[in-house]
C-alpha cells in the first residue's frame, strides 16, 4: 500500500517534474514500460497502450544525438 502524499510532498513533486534532465540507467525505466505493454496486453485497454507509446517517446526524446 503507497503512502498518503502531504501537500509538502506534492510540492516537491512538482518542482522536480520541471527539471529537464534524467536518469535511465541501471535499467530504471524498461520493467514499468513491459508491466504496461502487458497489462495491455491482458486487459486490452487503450489507456495501458497510450501509457507506453508515451513512455517510448520520452525515452526516445531524452536520448544523445550521439545515441
Amino acid at each position: 500500500m503507497a503512502r498518503v502524499l502531504s501537500d509538502k510532498d506534492k510540492a516537491a513533486l512538482r518542482k522536480a517534474k520541471e527539471k529537464k534532465d534524467s536518469t535511465l540507467d541501471n535499467g530504471a525505466t524498461h520493467m514499468q514500460m513491459r508491466y504496461l505493454a502487458r497489462v495491455y496486453y491482458a486487459t486490452g485497454l487503450e489507456r495501458f497502450k497510450r501509457a507506453f507509446i508515451k513512455a517510448v517517446d520520452y525515452l526516445l526524446e531524452a536520448q544523445y544525438d550521439n545515441g
